[in-house]
This record gives structure tokens, sequence and C-alpha cells, in this order.
């Protein structure tokens, strides 16, 4: 099976939307976070929402890849520096749910997707990887999420929402990009390259 990247002139996939659009493609390199349900403070995340979704009415996808980058900047790094700065209850940086994550993202790696970076913050999660077999992007980071976020209630004796309902997801370009992804993962403390 060949890999590929994402080009936007040949690919203008179908977007599923709910809070978030998502292209719906199966078969190129794409890196996701997802974060704890409490991992953002509320005020501040409405703000960034409000400000996000007048910008995203100015600039419908599909995005080239100075608008990408204007985006990332004006939205992604804020958001990026809340998340690291450990909001809510961190769940994550406990070594056993941790572990639990982590077997999870790995169950089926080289069958359903191969998995190229990932790390586990404390309150969120990044991946970077390439779905196999067809599978949709949404159906992947959803299992992902369904199956951890049973084993995390339980190791914690909880019951409830663990994960914010939306995840943030990149179809990544070329190999410049998948590299430039792969350096920003693993400058987290705890990624791990899977290549």
């Amino acid at each position: 099976m060949e890999t590929r990247f994402f080009d936007w002139k040949r690919d203008m996939p179908k977007r599923n939307k709910r809070l978030l659009p998502h292209w719906s493609l199966s078969d190129v390199y794409t890196f996701v976070t997802w974060r704890l349900a409490d991992s953002l403070p509320q005020i501040k995340l409405q703000e960034w929402s409000s400000a996000r979704a007048q910008w995203l009415t100015n600039h419908p996808k599909p995005w080239n890849e100075e608008i990408e980058r204007l985006y990332d900047e004006k939205f992604g790094e804020e958001l990026d520096r809340w998340l690291d700065s450990n909001h809510g209850s961190c769940v994550l940086k406990d070594e056993h749910i941790r572990q639990a994550m982590e077997d999870c993202l790995k169950h089926f790696q080289s069958n359903r997707y191969k998995i190229i970076a990932y790390s586990i913050m404390p309150n969120h999660v990044h991946v970077l990887f390439y779905p196999l077999s067809g599978l949709q992007v949404g159906t992947i980071v959803q299992g992902w999420k369904s199956v951890s976020a049973h084993l995390i209630n339980q190791a914690l004796s909880r019951r409830g929402t663990l994960w914010n309902q939306e995840y943030w997801d990149v179809l990544i370009r070329n190999e410049l990009h998948l590299e430039r992804v792969v350096r920003y993962i693993l400058e987290d403390n705890h990624g791990t390259d899977m290549r």
C-alpha cells in the first residue's frame, strides 16, 4: 500500500461537522490532539472559541499553507500554551493512567493504523498516524477516546465524561510538514517516535 500526504487540490474530502469541522479521509497522514474535559479554563475557552469562529467564517477551508500557518499562530499556539500549563485534573500524569492510555494507542498498531509519533501529556494527547484498512480518522480517534475513558474511569473509580467531545485534526501535506509535526511531538516531555 502506498502512503500519501494530503493535497487539498486533489483530495477535497467531505467534512464532518460537529463543533469543529473534520475531514473524512482514510488514507493520509493525520495529526490529532484531544484533551481532558476539564483541561482549559472555561472563560478563556469561550473567548478563544468566539474569536476562532469569526476567523473561520472569514477563512473557510480548504486552506493553503500560508493560511494554515496563520491559523496555527493565532489559535493553535495559544491553545497549546493553555494546555501545556496543565489546567484541570491532569489524570494522565499518573504513571498507571498514562500506561493505560499508551496501551490503548498501541493496541491496533499495524492493524488499523500506523502510529508515527505520540505524546501523552498530563491533560491532553497528541498522535501522528496513518490510517490503515480504509478506516476513517474519526472512527480511530473515537475508539481511542472511548476505550481509554472506560479504562481510566475504572482505574480512578469514577464515572462520567473524561474527554472533551471534540478533537483537533491536521492532514499532513508533505514530508517537511510530517517532520515538523514529529519534532513538535518529541519536544513534549513524553514524546515517543515509533518509526
